[in-house]
C-alpha cells in the first residue's frame, strides 16, 4: 500500500527519510563536507575520526564540525599481522535502528592478513545489518603499520551539476553524483 508523505499531518518515519535520501543519490559514501571523516592515529589503540557526514542506504550519520569520534583498536599480537576495518554500520533490531562508526577486528596471521568479512544486507527491506568500509587499519605486531583509505564519496549539489549547453530557450545541465 502507498503512503502520502507530503500532506498535512503525515507521520514521517526514519524509514521514510532513508528511502527519500537513498532515492536522491542511490549511493553509499562520504559527503564532501567538513573534514570528510578524515582519520588521525592517536596511538596504537586509538584512532579519531574527524567531522563529516556519511550515508548508506539513505541513512545519514554526522560528526559535527570541530568534533571527533574516538575508536578503540584492540591490541595487536607480537609477530602477527592483522587488518581491522573501520566501518559505518546500520543495525536494525526489533524496529529500532542504530547508526554508528565501529571497528571490525580482523584475524591475526603470521604473514598474509585479510580483511574481516562485512555484512551488507538491504536494510531498506528485510535486512538487519549493513557495514560500509571507511578505513583498513594495518597492524604489525602491536603497532599500527598504516591506514588505507577505503572511503567512497558522494558529490553534493554544489559539485554535481555541469552546464552542457545554453540557448535562448533553455539551459541544459548534467548532474553527476559519481565524481
Amino acid at each position: 500500500m502507498g503512503k502520502q508523505l507530503t500532506v498535512s499531518g503525515a507521520e514521517i518515519t526514519a524509514r521514510d527519510d532513508a528511502l527519500f535520501f537513498h532515492s536522491l543519490t542511490g549511493m553509499n559514501g562520504v559527503f564532501k563536507y567538513g573534514n570528510q571523516l578524515a582519520h588521525e592515529v592517536v596511538n596504537v589503540n586509538k584512532i579519531n575520526i574527524k567531522d563529516g557526514m556519511v550515508q548508506a542506504q539513505g541513512r545519514n550519520y554526522v560528526i559535527y564540525p570541530n568534533d571527533v569520534e574516538s575508536l578503540t583498536i584492540e591490541n595487536g599480537t607480537q609477530n602477527q599481522k592483522r587488518y581491522d576495518l573501520i566501518v559505518y554500520e546500520i543495525s536494525k533490531q526489533d524496529n529500532q535502528e542504530t547508526l554508528s562508526l565501529k571497528v571490525i577486528k580482523g584475524t591475526p596471521s603470521a604473514s598474509n592478513p585479510v580483511d574481516p568479512t562485512l555484512t551488507q544486507q538491504d536494510t531498506l527491506s528485510s535486512g538487519t545489518t549493513f557495514q560500509l568500509p571507511l578505513y583498513r587499519v594495518k597492524l604489525n605486531g602491536i603497532n599500527i603499520e598504516g591506514v588505507d583509505d577505503l572511503r567512497t564519496y558522494i558529490n553534493n549539489l554544489n559539485n554535481a551539476p555541469q552546464v552542457t549547453a545554453v540557448t535562448d530557450e533553455y539551459v541544459e545541465m548534467e548532474i553527476n553524483f559519481d565524481e
